[in-house]
């Protein structure tokens, strides 16, 4: 059995890689995945291992430069000089071969709450409802932030309710939870709440494609 995570070393030069790696994790931006890959200024033995940590670059991008290669992903956003909960953090993990995926999982559970083993096209999937979960998520709270200031309201008044909608989104009926005047149908609400928006257009035909979109499918079959 692979015994993973032994000692770590952290590099910004590529003429400081050791030889004698288990384990050789890539991060840097996707499109620099394969010139770094490139770049190491030794031929990997068949035993160690290639890895990126992209959530949607191709494990099979590395094929070229390793025998054994794969993804390890972490599912979460990261943020320089922000320590990681490692309780809180999900792995996505794609494996070339069997040998692969047992000494990436045997990290991720040292290190992670779950990991999932996946195929390159799945975890490009689950990248992109990444993408929406919480950038398009933190970007839809930026604006009502904006909103607040704007408007001299106490942004801080929402927390309860931003960790309350993060903790039903856990909850396996989680879809059955919406709430809102567009989740009732109720017109009057939504046409008041346009009106308040008319000197804010962006966040109004934001308002007005969610609302239209909820409506859609709680109340049209």
């Amino acid at each position: 059995m692979y015994k993973a995570l032994g000692n770590i070393n952290y590099i910004t030069d590529i003429h400081d890689l050791s030889q004698t790696s288990d384990i050789y994790f890539i991060c840097v931006k996707d499109d620099a995945i394969e010139d770094v890959a490139n770049a190491i200024p030794f031929e990997l033995r068949e035993d160690q291992i290639l890895v990126h940590t992209s959530g949607t670059v191709p494990s099979s991008i590395l094929s070229s430069y390793a025998r054994m290669y794969g993804c390890f992903w972490p599912v979460q956003t990261l943020t320089r000089g922000k320590e990681i909960v490692s309780d809180e953090l999900t792995v996505a993990i794609t494996a070339s071969q069997d040998y692969v995926e047992i000494a990436l999982v045997q990290l991720a559970d040292r290190i992670a709450y779950h990991s999932k083993v996946v195929s390159d096209e799945k975890r490009k999937k689950l990248h992109m409802a990444a993408v929406i979960t919480n950038n398009f998520g933190y970007f839809l709270l930026t604006m009502a932030y904006d909103y607040c200031q704007k408007e001299d309201l106490d942004f801080k008044l929402l927390t309860s309710l931003i960790k309350e909608t993060a903790y039903k989104a856990n909850a396996p009926d989680f879809p059955e939870s919406q709430t809102g005047p567009a989740r009732r149908n109720d017109l009057s609400t939504i046409q008041q709440h346009l009106n308040m928006l008319s000197a804010y257009p962006e966040l109004y035909k934001y308002y007005s494609l969610f609302t239209e979109s909820i409506i859609q499918k709680y109340h049209h079959s």
